[in-house]
């Protein structure tokens, strides 16, 4: 099992401190994390499609998460458990108004979730899906989203209804990781977005989220001044429910 984290610099303490030593502790190896540090700023977009275009030619599939998630506790498990085929391991409660049995579990490419924030990719498709960027990416249909760098979950879900509309992808719930941004200095794709938005859809463990946020302040805590993370937000409400080519891997 294979997982990579596309990361920000802005983010790379959370990344290096929290993140990656998560990942350890549930058993993963060193060899099986990979950081893609967008050093150079290219949006999410560019910089998903760079990762993308990293796993040519590697066997089996890639876990990709974002730089601002939390990893359910037994995250490495049921990825382990899943780790086949396309598998959206985050559905995100305010891009998906469609929830229930009828909308988990195997699914066509239309209803895959908008799930950058967790998704399981076999690299052929990874790379299949940065190739199909690079040839498409002035059309008119998408040259907002190459301008802006946004939308990487949404041009995946455009390149598999293109170019794979017959296979199949699963959404899975509980979800595999929680969405959260508004802990680790908010939004860096949105500074006005509310807090409360886009958390997990189907996330079971508030618990561990309140663990993080003590975790984090007992971090800042111990920083000096003029090294802190930015402070984290007030807590959203109980229930409710992230170098071209290889240069920005940076293997754990």
């Amino acid at each position: 099992m294979r997982v990579l984290i596309h990361a920000a610099p802005a983010r790379m303490w959370y990344v290096k401190d929290f993140l990656v030593p998560r990942l350890r502790a549930q058993g993963l190896k060193n060899a099986q994390i990979q950081v893609w540090n967008n050093k150079e700023g290219k949006g999410n977009l560019i910089s998903c499609m760079e990762a993308f275009a990293s796993c040519r030619g590697l066997p089996g599939g890639t876990w990709h998460i974002q730089d601002d998630v939390l990893p359910a506790r037994d995250f490495v498990r049921l990825a382990a458990a899943h780790d086949r085929g396309i598998v959206a391991g985050f559905c995100c409660r305010d891009f998906e108004p469609r929830r229930g049995a009828e909308n988990t579990g195997p699914q066509p490419p239309r209803n895959l979730w908008y799930s950058m924030q967790c998704i399981r990719l076999p690299n052929d498709v990874a790379a299949a899906c940065a190739s199909w960027f690079e040839t498409v990416r002035d059309h008119p249909d998408f040259a907002v989203w190459t301008a802006t760098g946004k939308r990487d979950d949404q041009f995946l879900r455009a390149f598999l209804q293109a170019r794979l509309p017959g296979t199949t992808v699963e959404n899975l719930a509980p979800n595999l990781t929680e969405h959260v941004d508004w802990l680790i200095g908010g939004s860096l794709i949105n500074r006005g977005r509310a807090i409360q938005t886009e958390r997990s859809a189907y996330w079971a463990d508030e618990g561990l989220v309140a663990e993080l946020e003590k975790e984090l302040k007992d971090y800042a805590i111990q920083k000096e001044p003029g090294q802190r993370p930015a402070e984290p937000g007030p807590a959203p409400a109980a229930g409710r429910g992230a170098g071209k080519g290889r240069a920005g891997a940076v293997p754990c």
